[in-house]
């Protein structure tokens, strides 16, 4: 998946413009928007999709931390069935900016859990419409499964031991017979 944005659904803001503090942001994708970011997910449909982001700034916009809560609907095909699935989806995340440089290996030790992490303010400013299509991304589910859908013909279970053909019975029909 190539999360490429610059023309879908880009909202920049420039880091060094925002006040000191706090600033609240809301942005929502429109109609061509929402369809583009579902061919660029490889979904259905992107029926809503809405982010409300507070953004915490430092002197000069050198650190920002971006506290936000997505909410969107999508659609997508049901991986058995090819029926269509919705999911909403509401969710907290949390992300950090900084313009300082990378640190030098020998000056600090570099953590890499997820709430130490640090990305770079590239060009001085950030997209919301980045940070926000990268965190859908993260949660539209991978396997969708319309309610009900089973897949069967096939098992993992082994009834070789219950007097039925095992997981490999049709491998055994071909090994030549001594």
């Amino acid at each position: 998946m190539n999360i490429g944005t610059e023309k879908e659904f880009s909202r920049r803001i420039t880091a060094v413009d925002l006040p000191d503090g706090e600033s609240d942001f809301t942005i929502s994708a429109d109609s061509g928007e929402r369809a583009t970011l579902a061919r660029r997910l490889g979904i259905s449909a992107v029926d809503s999709l809405e982010a409300q982001l507070l953004l915490t700034a430092s002197p000069g916009g050198r650190l920002v931390h971006i506290q936000g809560r997505l909410k969107a609907d999508v659609s997508q095909a049901c991986v058995l069935t090819l029926v269509p699935v919705r999911q909403q989806i509401e969710v907290e995340f949390e992300r950090s900016y900084s313009s300082k440089p990378e640190p030098d290996d020998d000056a600090e030790v570099v953590s890499w859990r997820a709430e130490d992490w640090v990305e770079p303010i590239e060009h001085g400013s950030i997209d919301l419409g980045r940070v926000v299509l990268e965190q859908l991304a993260l949660e539209v589910n991978l396997y969708p499964r319309a309610p009900g859908a089973r897949f069967e013909g096939f098992s993992s279970e082994s009834k070789g031991d219950e007097g039925g053909p095992g997981p490999f019975a049709a491998l055994a029909k071909l090994k030549p017979k001594r």
